[in-house]
């Protein structure tokens, strides 16, 4: 492993850390087991640096390497994932903080001449997913474009928010259905002539591309 200086690291606890989310912090002392002046894993305030040092050692090892291939053999064969992960708990936290930093230059050749070879393949496979998973782009677009409005209230609350994403997955669904185009529909336009409405789930609907289009932004006030 090489060993990267570090200029400059903000003091944290294990206890901010934690409610911050962040995967590792940095308290300026000594680890007991070695001594070295290292970041910590947030999760179980291990030594970076003693990891780090335990993975390059096993990795010389016939043994432990061998004994890896054995855990990627059971894990492509086994039929529950989660019971796999959850028997080899220790080997996957091991390897998800050291393996990619230890191969990444191999491991981005490997992708680099996959994504060369494969191109058309990959282009095919990602138009065909956006195809079919056009209710989760819609929300988004439509959520800049009320943002960019100011339309959309701060106080939507995230059972709001997964209604909204639903019925946009309704509308994709229903163009699948029947061939033709539905849109999700402001019932008050978001830029109305004399009332705009917000984006919030009591102000969609689902209704034909064609008579959505006839819409425009007009909406009659009673």
């Amino acid at each position: 492993m090489k060993n990267k200086a570090i200029d400059f690291v903000k003091l944290i606890t294990r206890k901010e850390a934690m409610q911050r989310g962040l995967k590792r912090y940095f308290t300026s002392k000594p680890c007991d087991k070695a001594g070295h002046i290292s970041e910590r894993h947030t999760q179980k305030g291990n030594c970076i640096e003693c990891m780090a040092v335990k993975f390059q050692e096993n990795n010389k090892d016939i043994e432990f390497r061998n004994k890896r291939k054995q855990y990627d053999a059971e894990y492509r064969n086994s039929l529950s994932r989660k019971n796999w992960e959850q028997a080899n708990e220790e080997t996957l936290y091991f390897y998800s903080l050291f393996y990619y930093e230890f191969y990444k230059e191999e491991i981005l050749e490997k992708q680099k001449a996959y994504r060369e070879k494969n191109s058309n393949v990959i282009l095919e496979k990602k138009k065909t997913w956006a195809k079919n998973n056009l209710w989760r782009f819609n929300p988004h677009t439509a959520k800049r474009r009320a943002e960019k409005l100011k339309r959309t209230p701060q106080w939507l609350t995230n059972e709001d928010r997964k209604a909204i994403k639903n019925i946009y997955k309704l509308a994709s669904d229903k163009t699948k259905q029947t061939g033709i185009g539905w849109h999700v529909d402001h019932i008050i336009p978001l830029q109305g002539v004399g009332v705009s409405g917000l984006h919030v789930p009591s102000n969609l609907r689902v209704i034909t591309a064609k008579e959505n289009r006839s819409k425009h932004n007009k909406w009659e006030v009673v």
